[in-house]
């Protein structure tokens, strides 16, 4: 079976917040080819569903960018970008 190895890199991302529930996020992910996608609230780490709801935006979390479909995505490795006030 042949796999697109370019679609498995993952690559540091940025990922803003479009809107979110309790549920699920809304995220534009600037680095990939479709305007957003929707994560559900569960699969995102508990330090980082904290920080959304409390309205931070932006985050940054290693994702395989080179994946045609949504379904394909993986994001792993989640950073919460430090404000630079402090």
């Amino acid at each position: 079976m042949y796999y697109n190895l370019p679609s498995k890199k993952l690559w540091r991302t940025l990922l803003a917040v479009n809107w979110h529930d309790h549920r699920k996020v809304e995220f534009r992910v600037p680095g990939w080819s479709s305007d957003s996608i929707i994560v559900l609230m569960r699969i995102i780490p508990k330090e980082v569903r904290e920080s959304i709801l409390n309205g931070n935006t932006y985050f940054y979390a290693k994702c395989n960018i080179g994946a045609d479909y949504a379904e394909e995505l993986f994001l792993c490795d989640w950073e919460i970008p430090q404000d630079k006030e402090s």
